[in-house]
C-alpha cells in the first residue's frame, strides 16, 4: 500500500509503465508528456468502485450508460 504522501505526489499521467505500445489515433503515446496527452483529450478519471468486476471496462461503461438512460 502506498503511503498518503507518496500517493499525493503521483498525479495521473505522470507515471506510466507499459510493455509494448499504446496507440491513440495511430500515434504512440507512451513517451508523450502528460500535458500533451491532456491536450489530446487523454485523461485519467480515477474511480475506486467497479459496477461489475467480472466485466470489461467497455461492458461496465455500456451498463452504466444503460442504467443512466
Amino acid at each position: 500500500m502506498l503511503d498518503i504522501k507518496k500517493k499525493e505526489e503521483m498525479r495521473g499521467g505522470e507515471r506510466i509503465t507499459v510493455l509494448g505500445n499504446v496507440l491513440y489515433d495511430g500515434e504512440d503515446i507512451i513517451h508523450m508528456k502528460p500535458s500533451r496527452r491532456a491536450r489530446r483529450g487523454i485523461i485519467l478519471c480515477p474511480e475506486r468502485r467497479r459496477i461489475f468486476p467480472e466485466s470489461s471496462a467497455l461492458e461496465n461503461l455500456r451498463i452504466g450508460g444503460y442504467l443512466a438512460s
